[in-house]
């Protein structure tokens, strides 16, 4: 269905297990779309530039959510991860329009730029389960105002947090034991950080 510009919405039969790599890519109209319970992943760019996507519903069985699956879904602003969901991979939902997100306790790595130039986002929580953050993961990300590394995270990685604007206090545990470069680069508001 890639590149079906007029579509609109789409009920996924409970019996489908797969949904392949951008299946949905560049469905400009659609707004709404149901998971079934049986898929355990979604593919890479599966929703990409699903520019008008405000509502999706995730089964708890997604253990993964691969490369680009929701990038430049300007129109998503909120989603309910599972608890099931081990991985969010490089630009799962780079330049969406979320405004929140809550990492499931089940999620291990958030993949380099995955939440990138998400500028409206004001609030993530990050569980203790995440060991690791990718690069510039949540660059750009303008309207983070800030943001708490779990204890499990070792090192913040180059670009991680840069050009966020609005971020003005991070905490983090004494087990960081390396701030890469332009880590926290262009981040103008930052005040306080605690160690």
């Amino acid at each position: 269905f890639s590149g079906c510009s007029g579509l609109m919405g789409i009920t996924i039969p409970n019996g489908v297990t797969t949904i392949g790599e951008y299946a949905f890519a560049g469905c400009r109209r659609l707004h709404r779309i149901a998971i079934p319970k049986g898929v355990t992943k979604l593919s890479e760019g599966v929703f990409r530039y699903c520019e008008n996507l405000c509502e999706i519903s995730i089964p708890n069985n997604v253990r993964s959510i691969k490369e680009e699956a929701f990038s430049h879904c300007k129109s998503l602003r909120n989603i309910t991860l599972p608890n099931s969901l081990e991985t969010i991979g490089k630009n799962a939902f780079s330049f969406c329009g979320l405004t929140s997100i809550t990492i499931s306790n089940s999620t291990k790595e958030i993949a380099d730029r995955a939440f990138a130039h998400c500028m409206d986002i004001e609030i993530v929580y990050i569980p203790n389960s995440v060991t690791i953050i990718g690069h510039e993961a949540f660059a750009g990300c303008s309207a983070l105002n800030h943001i708490t590394i779990p204890n499990s995270v070792t090192i913040i990685k180059s670009g991680t947090f840069s050009l966020c604007y609005n971020l003005k206090r991070v905490i983090m545990s004494n087990n960081v034991t390396e701030i890469s470069n332009s880590a926290f680069s262009g981040c103008g508001g930052l005040r306080d950080i605690t160690i």
